[in-house]
């Protein structure tokens, strides 16, 4: 045995003088999830965004119950991210064979650990060839062609219980109705734009009875299709649910319909382009005697869907007509149309006054015209 490690030292030491100079400039992470990958980009956002700077490189290794494969070829293509899928012992075989043994260099990031120390990239990331390439056959096959698309996604049980039994029996009342938005995706096609159906699909109570291209017909989550259809979408339109951050890469507008609160906190440290880019149109709240929750007072109870769980309150859906105003809305100002009014500029006035007693919350942008009907929001 003495014998022969010189001669093993010999073979492997140009790989171990390769590697060496190599993991000088890169730094590894260990992200753990479960169901929600929106952890995952933010993520990748933010080192891409940190090593751009400083000309490094990075490794994720992820443990993952779903591998999104479509973003980890974007990410080490056009940012120089690497996606390692793994779990266990294999993050230590992967070490060996990166010859990475200083283990206290790997950091074990819990998903809002990089938030406050790196700040999210503004930089648009490129579709591949490859990506184009699935995106043009898609549509074409399809019969889109090059008309214009929105992508959307819809909270699923299904999708809940694949990933946890209590993530679906703690979030099952903000499952999505899916006839509430089919008036929605007719107005999008009575504007010449069609609607793409991603995610896990569309199922049980969250149908909606409409025809349309859906991932869950052709493709898989996490796979190329779902990356490519949204690197050429006009916006995502997500009922709540994660699957909007695949437009982050892209930096893609996103409406989101029935979100579950009506504000964002700051400790997210999000840039001002990623609200600029974000409208939400929020739930109500009203209690068991009939009386609806303004912001302010939604504010003053904190997490509301933990009540609405619990039974002291009853989360208010949006109505077709809030959904279908709201994609006008998220149309005009994506075109350059959109015309506030006198009434409705006041109306947002109103709306950054309530948020300043709450300084730990950015002021969301919603719809004029959700203000407008629903004036009780705003005391």
């Amino acid at each position: 045995m003495v014998g022969l490690a010189l001669p093993i030292a010999l073979l492997t030491s140009p790989y171990v003088i390769f590697r060496t100079l190599l993991n000088r400039k890169t730094t590894l992470y260990e992200l753990r999830i479960q169901g929600e990958f929106g952890w995952l980009v933010d993520l990748l956002e933010r080192v891409r965004n940190q090593h751009t700077e400083n000309h490094t490189k990075c490794i994720v290794f992820v443990r993952a119950s779903i591998q999104h494969r479509g973003l980890a070829h974007l990410y080490r293509k056009q940012a120089g991210c690497r996606i390692l899928w793994s779990s266990g012992w294999t993050v230590f075989l992967a070490q060996v064979v990166l010859l990475q043994p200083l283990f206290t260099q790997i950091r074990k990031v819990l998903s809002t650990d990089v938030v406050s120390e790196f700040d999210m990239s503004e930089d648009v990331i490129l579709p591949t060839r490859r990506l184009v390439k699935c995106r043009n056959f898609l549509l074409d096959a399809h019969g889109i062609g090059k008309r214009k698309y929105v992508t959307m996604a819809v909270f699923t049980s299904s999708f809940a219980e694949v990933q946890d039994a209590d993530y679906q029996s703690k979030y099952q009342p903000r499952e999505t109705t899916g006839t509430d938005l089919a008036e929605g995706v007719d107005f999008l096609r009575s504007r010449d734009i069609e609607v793409v159906m991603l995610g896990f699909g569309d199922f049980g109570k969250a149908h909606v009875p409409r025809e349309m291209l859906r991932l869950s017909d052709f493709g898989r989550i996490g796979g190329d299709q779902e990356v490519a259809l949204v690197s050429g979408c006009e916006y995502f339109w997500s009922d709540f649910v994660g699957a909007q951050w695949l437009r982050e890469p892209f930096k893609k507008p996103v409406l989101v319909t029935n979100h579950d609160e009506a504000w964002v906190q700051k400790r997210w440290n999000f840039p001002s382009s990623v609200l600029n880019r974000y409208m939400i149109v929020p739930l109500r709240f009203q209690t068991p005697s009939g009386h609806i929750l303004s912001l302010r007072e939604a504010m003053a109870h904190g997490p509301c869907f933990q009540l609405v769980a619990d039974g002291e309150l009853i989360a208010i859906r949006n109505s077709p007509t809030d959904i279908v105003e709201a994609h006008k809305e998220m149309i005009d100002r994506i075109n350059g149309r959109w015309k506030e009014s006198a009434r409705a500029t006041k109306l947002h006035q109103r709306v950054a006054e309530i948020y300043s007693v709450f300084p730990e919350y950015y002021v969301p942008r919603f719809p004029s015209s959700f203000l407008e009907r629903h004036l009780s929001l705003l005391d």
